[in-house]
């Protein structure tokens, strides 16, 4: 039983497992585990004998701590050079802000003893804090209040309530107030943060207690033990005490107030540690207990568009063959000439590109080939052919036989449509995924070594927004409040989703998310122009399977296809999702293939 009068003492917390990639192995070698990459470490302290409350049941405490960070993925060089030419891998590797976090805590008997208890006899988590961290918004304009556990957490004589303080930081606002008379000049201007005004009588009662007592003393008889939480200053809310588990939602904190001085770029991102403490009670019998720890944090994948200036320029393709008069006896002669050709070629200004353009025939006789227009970055070239002819007509007695003329005519206007070289980038949200850390500190098995990939989905059209680098505006605003709200409800939608995936099952490397991610960087960098191509028409795709794209993606482009939902392809398909991600890998590692050899021939092409 509880000591009556023990001396409160700090929670000496023993570390039972921690997330084994992040561990140094070697020191002073210069070599680290990833910066940036979340990680769980979780601590365990047995109360003596003397602050157990329970006659039959264990009270433990539990600590985890997760610290929150962005996900960078490590794109190896030989994994990059499989999907894009080697200069570009570096492109592939980015570190993608959490939004926010789900951490998932269970408890249950030991593999040994699973078999001995039914499942309302596991373990218990009977407490936990912190419990929320909730953002009111006051009907003035100051905007905020948060509220939330602090850092101090004491432990009660029971042993399985906690004592934690709930603060709150509000500011009502100001109140100005003008009075003023008329026919006796006078005003009275009064500012503050209460007020009260008239006239008013009152009686006044006073009444005094004292209280002495020994803060020493006090604290004996009202703790058992104390320790400390790391807090992050964001929202933060709890579920499922009294279940053998335990679900911590956190997001980051949220954009209140519009200003025109601040800085806006989408939502928060979510960054930092955060510490929770649990009370275990497993029954007495029970020799010992597992903890299970999985940390899912949200990202965002981002789209990047390259915006050019566009300009247009007309070449004027004129060509006219005169005919000829043939009359060369006194007979009836009739003559067609040999195709008289002409090809005019334009070159782009500097600075621009050819991207496309738009043909107008103005005038065309007799004409024996063309219009025909071919085109590169540098140069278009317009080419065409006629013939013209002469011929005799009707015989008169005064003029003999008619001569008759037919020219040949070819009047082409071509509109040239030109872009800049250099763009700029301009991204936009696209994917939502979330990546997994777990951490089993019961059975002895392999961590992986990398997170994994357990949701990842397409973004609601509403909520692909502009990644804005500048002041805030209204819209702007707006824009990053409803990005919020989608990802919070993209977070809760992925607990009982269909295309949840398993932990460990997926990595990074095989997501549908890298894949748009090399889709990106190809598209920026314009590798080739197949992937604004029909899907049915692309090279790279074999023969098979461009027919079953012609028939169930009809008006998708390659890029179209190498972007879009995994699940989704796989039903219009008619396949597994992996096999359609292993076409999508196919593909890109063939278009990579490609370019890469075009690159190592290119110079010997110059040399010749």
């Amino acid at each position: 039983m509880a000591n009556p009068l023990g001396i409160p003492s700090d929670i000496p917390w023993r570390r039972i497992c921690v997330s084994e990639d992040m561990l140094d192995p070697v020191s002073c070698d210069n070599e680290y585990p990833p910066r940036w990459r979340s990680s769980l470490a979780v601590f365990r302290y047995d109360p003596a004998d003397e602050f157990q409350p329970f006659e039959d049941h264990v009270v433990s405490y539990i600590k985890v701590v997760a610290s929150i960070a962005p996900y960078a993925p490590e794109i190896s060089i030989e994994l990059g050079s499989d999907y894009v030419p080697p200069e570009l891998i570096d492109e592939l590797e980015e570190a993608y802000p959490c939004y926010g976090s789900l951490l998932h805590v269970a408890v249950t008997p030991t593999e040994a003893e699973m078999g001995d208890f039914k499942p309302d006899e596991y373990p218990y988590i009977a407490n936990f804090e912190p419990k929320k961290r909730e953002l009111y918004e006051t009907v003035t304009d100051t905007g905020e209040v948060l509220s939330g556990s602090s850092t101090s957490l004491k432990v009660g004589k029971s042993g399985v309530s906690s004592q934690t303080t709930e603060n709150f930081n509000i500011d009502t606002g100001w109140n100005f107030g003008i009075k003023g008379e008329y026919k006796k000049i006078g005003g009275e201007i009064t500012a503050g943060e209460t007020g009260k005004w008239g006239t008013a009588s009152a009686n006044k009662y006073e009444t005094t207690h004292t209280h002495n007592y020994d803060e020493s003393v006090e604290r004996k008889e009202t703790q058992s033990h104390t320790t400390q939480l790391s807090q992050m200053y964001n929202l933060l809310q709890s579920f499922h005490m009294g279940t053998n588990r335990a679900l911590f939602f956190m997001e980051p904190h949220p954009h209140i107030r519009q200003s025109e001085e601040t800085f806006i770029n989408g939502p928060r991102a979510l960054e930092g540690m955060q510490e929770f403490m649990l009370v275990v009670v497993r029954p007495e019998k029970m020799k010992d207990f597992c903890v299970n720890a999985l940390l899912e944090t949200a990202h965002l994948l981002t789209e990047p568009v390259y915006e050019y200036d566009t300009d247009s320029d007309v070449v004027n393709f004129r060509l006219t063959a005169k005919a000829q008069n043939k009359d060369t006896d006194w007979g009836k002669n009739s003559f067609t000439s040999d195709p008289v050709s002409h090809t005019e070629t334009y070159y782009a200004p500097p600075g621009f590109e050819i991207i496309g353009y738009d043909m107008k025939v103005l005038h065309s006789q007799r004409v024996y080939e063309g219009p025909t227009v071919t085109y590169d970055a540098n140069t278009l070239t317009v080419y065409g052919s006629v013939t013209w002819r002469f011929w005799e007509g009707d015989f008169h007695a005064f003029e003999g036989y008619r001569d008759n003329y037919e020219d040949g005519i070819l009047d082409v206007d071509v509109t040239v449509e030109l872009r800049a070289k250099d763009g700029e980038i301009t991204e936009y949200t696209r994917q939502l995924f979330l990546s997994a850390r777990q951490l089993c500190c019961c059975k002895r098995l392999p961590q992986l070594q990398r997170p994994s990939i357990t949701y990842e989905v397409l973004l609601p059209k509403k909520a692909r927004i502009q990644i804005h680098h500048g002041f805030m505006d209204r819209k702007r605003f707006e824009q990053s409040r409803n990005m919020s709200r989608t990802i919070r409800d993209l977070i809760f939608k992925s607990l009982g989703s269909s295309k949840r995936i398993p932990y460990g099952k997926q990595s990074f490397e095989d997501s549908n998310v890298f894949m748009s991610k090399v889709t990106n960087v190809l598209k920026a960098r314009r590798i080739t122009r197949e992937l604004f191509k029909p899907a049915a028409e692309a090279s790279v795709i074999s023969d098979k399977d461009r027919k079953v794209l012609a028939r169930r993606l009809e008006g998708f482009t390659l890029a179209d296809f190498l972007e879009a939902d995994a699940e989704t392809l796989a039903r219009r398909l008619g396949r597994s999702t992996q096999d359609v991600l292993d076409l999508k890998a196919s593909t890109l590692r063939a278009i990579a293939k490609r370019a890469t050899t075009e690159s190592n021939e290119a110079p010997n092409r110059r040399s010749r």
